[in-house]
C-alpha cells in the first residue's frame, strides 16, 4: 500500500542471533505476535464483491477505542519479508501498515520493521504525533528480543503470554487430574505436561490442539502424544471435535463434535471454492480445553498471516492492469503450486536455484502461464519474477507446496489405533456412509488347537485361556500402533497403518504365543496362532454399531492367513515392498509362492515367513 501524503513511518532495526529461518518462524507467526502484544481478537465479517472477490471486515475495541477495517490479504515470500496492511473505516487511523525485511548476517540475522500509518481524525493526528510509535517500538522490541531466544533454543516458546487466570473450580479439577492415573497407557510425565500446557498456554496454543504438532514440539513419541489426548478427553481435559480442512488454505472451515454429523462438503470463503470429504485426507482430529476448566474465546488475532499457512511459500497481489517485480530466487526448487487466491486457475512450475533471470507469470481469473525467460534476455544478476496482471480484477497469487500438513491426525489413521477404539467407542459414521482408505494394513490371526483346548480342559477354562491370548494380541495391537476391529470366532481382525509396524505385533504375538507353550507341561495341549497381512485399499463402515473395514483387500488378507501354517505369518507383495518392511524380515528366509485362493478367479503371491 501507498502511503498517503499525511502517513508517517517508523523502522526499527533489530539483530538477531538466531538464524533468519527460525527467525521467520516466530515474527511472521502474526497470531502469536499480536496476542504476545496484548492486541484483541476480533470477529470477521466476509462480504462478496460483484466480480466474486471476497472481502474480509473486522471490528474491535482496542485500549477504550472502537475501530473498524478492511483486512488486506498479507504479502510475503517465505524467509525473506511480509507485508500486512489494513483499511479503516471507524477510529483514529485511515491505514495501517506493518512491513517485515529479513536477511542474513555473518552470524545470526537481522530484521527492519516499519510501521505506516495514515490518520482519519484529529485524535489520529496527535496519536501518531506522539506516543504511537515510541509505545509500538518498546513492546515490538521487547517480542523481537523473546523471538530471538526462541530462535536460538534458550526458550521453549515463541513468545511470553501473560499469566492465565482459571477459577479456583478449574483449578481443584486440574490438581485432581495431575495425580498419577490409574489406569491407561499415557506416559506420566506426558500427561502432566499437557495439563499444565491446557492451564499456562496462550490461547493459540490451545483452541486447536493438534497432537502430531505437539509431539514434534516437545519432542515427544506421536503414539504417546495420540493416546495422552484421546485420554485426555476421557479424562475431562480435553474435548474433540473434526475439522473438515480445505485443499487450498488447509484451514479448518467446518467443524462437527460428532462424526456422523461431519458434512460431506464445505465453503471456503478464503479461497473461495466449495470442496469435499475425504477421511484420508482433510478429515483431522483436533482437541480443545474442557470448557469447565478454560474457556477459550473465538475470534481472531490475525486473520491473515504467514504462518497460517506454513505450505504457502508466497502470497503476492497484483492490482487490475499491473505489473511488479518479486525476487522468488530463494523458493524450493521442487514443483510448484501457482495459484489464484479466490480463482479457480491454477499452473505447477520449477523455479531455478542458479542466479539467473526469474520468470514471466501472466494472470487472469482463469489462467497463470509461467514463462522461463533466459538469462540473456536481462541485465545480469536479475533474478526478480515478472508477475503481470492482464485482468480488470486485483489477483492474488499463491505459491505453494500441494500437499497435506504432516501434523494432521487425519481420521483413516485414528481408526487404526485401539486406544482411539476404547475411548470414542461411540465415534461412527452415519448409516450408508463409508470412508475410503488408500492405505491400510489389513491383519488377521487365527488361533490353532482352540478346540483341543476346549475338550481337554474344559469350557469355562479354555475360554478364560483364549480371552487372555486375545488380551495379548489387543495389547501388542495397542503398542505398535494398529487396533483390534473384530474377533471372529477364534480368530482376531486387526488394522494399521503403518506396515513395518503391523509386521513387528505380528511377530511379537507369535513370539509370546511360542513362550507360553514353552513354559507349559509336556502334556499340556498346545495353542499356535498363523497370521495373513495385506497392504490395500479398502473402505471403513459401520457395522453391528461399530467401525469395521470392508474390501476385497480385507478378504485377502483372511485368505492369506489360511495359507499359513501354525507359526507362521503370510505376507502379500504390497508388505513385502513396503517401507521398513525389509529390515523386520531380515534373516527370516521367506519363502513366496502362487496359491490358488477361495473366491478369486486367478493365483494369488503369498510369502511365507517363519519369525
Amino acid at each position: 500500500m501507498n502511503p498517503t501524503p499525511r502517513a508517517r513511518s517508523e523502522t526499527f532495526h533489530w539483530t538477531f542471533d538466531g538464524a533468519r529461518d527460525r527467525i521467520w518462524a516466530a515474527l511472521a507467526d502474526t497470531e502469536r505476535f499480536n496476542e504476545a502484544a496484548g492486541l484483541p481478537r476480533y470477529d470477521i465479517e466476509e462480504r462478496e464483491d460483484a466480480d466474486g472477490r471476497i472481502r474480509f471486515f473486522a471490528e474491535a475495541n482496542v485500549k477504550g477505542v472502537q475501530m473498524a477495517w478492511e483486512e488486506l490479504p498479507t504479502n510475503w515470500v517465505r524467509h525473506s519479508w511480509f507485508s500486512h496492511a489494513r483499511v479503516f473505516s471507524k477510529g483514529p487511523l485511515a491505514t495501517l501498515t506493518a512491513e517485515l525485511k529479513l536477511q542474513d548476517r555473518e552470524q545470526g540475522s537481522e530484521g527492519i520493521y516499519t510501521l505506516t500509518a495514515s490518520p482519519r481524525t484529529l485524535f489520529g493526528r496527535v496519536l501518531l504525533g506522539t506516543g504511537f510509535f515510541p509505545s509500538a517500538r518498546r513492546d515490538f522490541t521487547t517480542l523481537a528480543g523473546q523471538a530471538d531466544r526462541f530462535a536460538t533454543g534458550m526458550a521453549p516458546d515463541v513468545f511470553d503470554v501473560p499469566d492465565i487466570a482459571l477459577d479456583p473450580e478449574a483449578e481443584a479439577y486440574l490438581a485432581a487430574l495431575a495425580k498419577p492415573a490409574t489406569s491407561g497407557t499415557t506416559d506420566e510425565a506426558l500427561r502432566r505436561q499437557l495439563i499444565e500446557h491446557v492451564r499456562t498456554a496462550g490461547e493459540i496454543d490451545v483452541r486447536r490442539l493438534r497432537p502430531l504438532a505437539l509431539a514434534g514440539a516437545w519432542g515427544a513419541d506421536e503414539q504417546a502424544m495420540i493416546t495422552a489426548s484421546f485420554e485426555g478427553v476421557r479424562d475431562g481435559l480435553l474435548a474433540a471435535t473434526w475439522d473438515l480442512l480445505c485443499p487450498r488454505c488447509q484451514g479448518a472451515k467446518v467443524s462437527s463434535d460428532s462424526l456422523d454429523a461431519l458434512p460431506t462438503e464445505a465453503h471456503c470463503a478464503s479461497c473461495n471454492i466449495t470442496y469435499g470429504r475425504d477421511f484420508a485426507k482433510n478429515v483431522e482430529l483436533t482437541f480443545y480445553p474442557n470448557r469447565r476448566i478454560r474457556d477459550v474465546p473465538d475470534g481472531e488475532f490475525c486473520l491473515y498471516g504467514p504462518m497460517t499457512t506454513p505450505h504457502v511459500h508466497a502470497q503476492l497481489t497484483v492490482p487490475p492492469r499491473s505489473s511488479r517485480s518479486v525476487d522468488l530466487s530463494e523458493l524450493p526448487t521442487s514443483r510448484l503450486r501457482l495459484r489464484l487466491l479466490e480463482a479457480a486457475a491454477e499452473s505447477e512450475a520449477r523455479f531455478a536455484s542458479e542466479p539467473n533471470a526469474g520468470p514471466i507469470i501472466r494472470m487472469t481469473p482463469e489462467s497463470i502461464d509461467v514463462v522461463e525467460r533466459s538469462a540473456s534476455a536481462v541485465r545480469d544478476g536479475d533474478r526478480t519474477a515478472q508477475l503481470i496482471n492482464d485482468s480488470d480484477r486485483l489477483l492474488t497469487l499463491v505459491i505453494d507446496t500441494p500437499h497435506w500438513s504432516r501434523d494432521a491426525l487425519t481420521a483413516d489413521r485414528v481408526f487404526a489405533m485401539q486406544s482411539f477404539r476404547d475411548i470414542f467407542s461411540d465415534a461412527l459414521l452415519r448409516p450408508g456412509d463409508h470412508l475410503a482408505i488408500d492405505h491400510a494394513v489389513i491383519v488377521f490371526i487365527d488361533l490353532k488347537g482352540s478346540t483341543r483346548l476346549y475338550e481337554e480342559i474344559g469350557d469355562a477354562e479354555a475360554y478364560r485361556l483364549v480371552r487372555e491370548f486375545f488380551a495379548q494380541i489387543a495389547g501388542d495391537a495397542r503398542r505398535h500402533g494398529g487396533a483390534v476391529v473384530k474377533t471372529i470366532g477364534d480368530a482376531v481382525n486387526l488394522a494399521f497403518t503403518n506396515p513395518a509396524s503391523a509386521l513387528r505385533c505380528a511377530r511379537d504375538i507369535h513370539h509370546a504365543f511360542d513362550a507360553h507353550n514353552a513354559a507349559l507341561p509336556t502334556e499340556a495341549p498346545r495353542t499356535e496362532c498363523k497370521t495373513g497381512i495385506h497392504v490395500c485399499r479398502t473402505i471403513a463402515v459401520t457395522l453391528n454399531g461399530r467401525l469395521d473395514y470392508y474390501g476385497t483387500g480385507v478378504n485377502l488378507a483372511a485368505r492369506r492367513c489360511d495359507c499359513a501354517e501354525p507359526g507362521e505369518i503370510a505376507i502379500s507383495d504390497e508388505m513385502c515392498g513396503a517401507p521398513g518392511v525389509a529390515d523386520v524380515v531380515a534373516g527370516c528366509e521367506p519363502k513366496r509362492e502362487l496359491r490358488d485362493l477361495k473366491g478369486f478367479d486367478q493365483a494369488v503371491a503369498v510369502t511365507r515367513l517363519k519369525m
